[in-house]
């Protein structure tokens, strides 16, 4: 996706996303929810609104995820 002259340059969402990183006390495996909560309040300060193709992030921890369950850790019928 090409980026828009409203788009936050990637040295502000850093910045952003550390802070909130830091406010919900440093945890683990929340990256990507964090710099793109980091990139949408960037984005809506400055008018652009948030992406409508961006993914939601998700509240589940990430070792919970359906996608990140292990196969030898299911048991079927």
């Amino acid at each position: 996706m090409a980026k828009s002259k409203s788009d936050p340059s990637e040295d502000a969402v850093r910045l952003r996303s550390y802070y909130i990183w830091e406010a919900e006390g440093r945890p683990v495996g929340r990256a990507l929810s964090h710099w793109l909560r980091a990139k949408a309040e960037l984005a809506a300060k400055a008018g652009a609104g948030p992406d409508p193709t961006a993914p939601v992030p998700s509240r589940v921890p990430i070792s919970r995820r359906p996608d990140r369950i292990r196969a030898d850790k299911v048991k079927l019928g």
